[in-house]
């Protein structure tokens, strides 16, 4: 499924149903979701978050939680020291192998087990446009400090028909 899916989706807990509140960011470490944030907090509200294993049903159109106890509820302090090591999926920078800029990431794959699979990384209005995003498989990348190095040179990002551009689809090939 893909990550950018889970963005604003209703949060549902226990029997009764009650809506808890919108996932508002996916959080990731070391290639798998941290923790998906419904509220960062603020100076009178608590950040409010849940783990992907309390997660008893995921569809496109609800989350659905066991009970309230999944709901992590923190002080903002608190929710910035639990958040210490991951990264906000969506705010993630790609560079290559010699530190070149690729782009940033606009979605990820995630599998059933939350580990993420591969990136979709958008890297210019026009070359998005031209050639789509560019697939990068997960054991292609490595995560450091709010960056995903990717192993190989910018020019060896591979194709796939999955990746081709609106000008390719509309144009057809060269």
């Amino acid at each position: 499924m893909k990550a950018s899916r889970w963005i604003n989706l209703p949060v549902h807990c226990g029997e009764n149903g009650l809506v808890r509140g919108l996932v508002k960011d996916i959080r990731i470490r070391d290639g798998h979701i941290d923790a998906l944030v419904l509220s960062m907090g603020g100076i009178w509200s608590k950040a409010l978050f849940i783990r992907p294993e309390d997660v008893i049903t995921l569809s496109a159109d609800v989350l659905e939680l066991s009970d309230e106890s999944a709901l992590k509820r923190l002080s903002a302090k608190e929710m910035k020291a639990a958040m210490a090591g991951s990264d906000s999926l969506f705010k993630l920078t790609v560079v290559d192998y010699a530190g070149t800029l690729i782009g940033r990431v606009a979605d990820a794959r995630v599998g059933e087990d939350c580990k993420v699979q591969e990136f979709e990384i958008s890297r210019s209005f026009f070359d998005d446009m031209d050639r789509g995003y560019a697939v990068i498989p997960m054991d292609q990348m490595t995560s450091q400090d709010g960056v995903l190095h990717y192993q190989h040179y910018y020019y060896e990002i591979p194709q796939s028909k999955r990746s081709g551009g609106v000008f390719n689809k509309v144009l057809g090939e060269d």
